[in-house]
């Protein structure tokens, strides 16, 4: 910018808001939150309402999951303030997405098909919208879409987009990446995550590397992506987190194991993967006192604000609680995690069998056993530590019964 300017125009007011909000936009690109945070604080006072700030402000918040609700709310309030703003929406798009906010994506995906149809931040929001619907028809409906060579709506979406920016967005190449882990098409979604990091470097194609190669059953490949990740953003929770997943899924090493999701929370303790996956260790080597009190800590000192974590996470310490032989104070988290959702059939399910084994034994003349209901809980959480890698909508090993 400096070069391009000349002396006059490199001392004027709007050269300094230039090159600020260049200074922002190049900060994000390399993952240099700290940089991006302090050139947004001066823009803020300046220009308060400004559609590019608060999408860049939002980006800052995303990043690494450390305030979602806070970057929903500023997306949320530049679609209110200028519905016709159409730069950044892919990156809301993959937020509603996370979030489960399947209304909220179904109106992005649409307003921005009428806006710029033949934009790549349209036909990612489209890859987003198609991969949500299937998923909830699967879970309202029981109905699995056909398995087969044909390739599913969000791919063709995502590919579209992918053409669209001349193969040169990062974030339709993370969308594509994404929709063929979910689909189990490993290799392309290989391609296509490494494609994205000879653009940029990012964490979330660090992420489906790692987890496409220990679906493939790749866990050297996966270990070497793991470790540039760290070595990318070493202060990073999703990175030793990464490392965590393959000494779980593939080394067989639980100490290490655990001792990188520990490191992961150390450096982000709101994330949740981590938590779940320690305590579901712990249970897989018999130390349930362990899982109990990380899960309750979890709980006390950082508990989630979006609905769905905060359900599956009252639903695994109810499973833990099980194992522990309290099944009374099992029930009672259960019961929170209907009250949150009345819809989750984890709990609903767990609820169920407790109240059968309890008529049982009560009409045997005993109470109710707890090491009989615990049984199932126990094979749940040793399938968390079994399931593959790619599985869950945000490609978390350990999310279940959302």
């Amino acid at each position: 910018l400096r070069k391009a300017a000349t002396v006059e125009e490199a001392e004027s007011e709007e050269f300094a808001v230039l090159e600020t909000y260049t200074s922002v936009l190049g900060a994000l690109e390399v993952d240099d939150i700290a940089s991006a945070r302090s050139s947004l604080s001066h823009m803020a006072s300046a220009f308060p309402n400004d559609s590019y700030m608060t999408c860049a402000s939002a980006r800052a918040d995303a990043y690494g999951g450390r305030d979602v609700d806070s970057a929903l709310r500023q997306f949320a309030s530049v679609r209110a303030r200028d519905p016709y703003f159409t730069e950044d929406m892919d990156y809301y798009a993959k937020l509603l997405y996370e979030a489960l906010e399947g209304e909220k994506l179904r109106e992005l995906s649409a307003s921005m098909m009428e806006l710029t149809p033949e934009s790549h931040q349209t036909w990612t929001c489209a890859a987003y919208y198609s991969d949500y619907s299937i998923s909830r028809k699967v879970i309202e409906e029981g109905k699995f879409p056909r398995s087969g060579s044909t390739k599913a709506e969000s791919i063709i979406a995502a590919e579209k987009a992918v053409r669209l920016s001349g193969g040169r967005s990062h974030m339709a190449l993370i969308t594509l990446g994404s929709m063929c882990l979910k689909n189990k098409r490993y290799q392309e979604g290989i391609a296509a995550f490494n494609q994205s990091n000879a653009i940029k470097l990012s964490m979330h194609a660090f992420k489906g590397l790692v987890h496409a190669y220990l679906a493939t059953g790749s866990g050297t490949s996966a270990m070497m992506y793991a470790k540039q990740a760290i070595k990318r953003a070493p202060q990073d929770g999703m990175a030793w987190s990464l490392v965590g997943d393959v000494h779980a899924k593939k080394t067989g090493d639980t100490e290490s194991a655990i001792k990188a999701y520990e490191q992961a929370l150390a450096y982000n303790p709101r994330l949740l993967r981590a938590v779940k996956a320690i305590a579901a260790l712990n249970v897989k080597i018999g130390k349930i006192h362990v899982a109990r009190a990380v899960l309750q800590r979890q709980l006390d000192d950082y508990q989630p604000t979006h609905p769905d974590e905060l359900v599956s996470l009252y639903c695994r310490l109810a499973q833990v609680l099980m194992l522990s032989r309290q099944p009374t104070e099992s029930v009672k988290y259960y019961q929170r995690a209907l009250a949150v959702n009345p819809d989750c059939t984890v709990a609903a399910k767990a609820l169920d069998k407790f109240e059968q084994t309890r008529n049982v034994e009560f009409a045997a003349g005993g109470g109710p056993d707890a090491e009989n209901i615990s049984s199932g809980e126990e094979d749940d959480m040793e399938e968390d530590i079994d399931d593959d890698a790619g599985s869950g909508q945000d490609g978390d090993w350990m999310v279940e019964g959302q």
